[in-house]
């Protein structure tokens, strides 16, 4: 639940020595945090497998992965620990729409 979880969003790379996904993560840790969003940032040179089971034991609802498959694509991955929502989201836009869905969460 929203309320009680430490963070609200998991911010994931992957191929964190990309230039791109490097500068992009940066980018949006900081303007998310700028927007009151709890964000555990994760940019460990570790497996996506491994960095996604550590994001589920921690029990942080919201899952954002930048990595140069949905770079390329302007977008970044956005899914929801509950597997209600997973969606990708230009990365423009992603400010804005992660505030929407962890405004949704907390009113659940």
């Amino acid at each position: 639940h929203m309320a009680i979880a430490p963070w609200q969003v998991y911010l994931c790379t992957i191929r964190q020595d990309d230039p791109l996904v490097r500068e992009k993560s940066d980018a949006l840790y900081k303007d998310l945090t700028a927007a009151g969003i709890e964000v555990l940032y994760d940019d460990r040179d570790a497996s996506p497998g491994f960095k996604f089971s550590d994001c589920d034991l921690m029990g942080i609802p919201i899952r954002v992965v930048v990595s140069p498959r949905s770079l390329a694509a302007g977008t970044v991955e956005v899914q929801l620990r509950d597997g209600s929502l997973k969606e990708n989201i230009p990365y423009a836009q992603s400010i804005k729409r992660l505030q929407e869905i962890v405004d949704q969460a907390i009113n659940k």
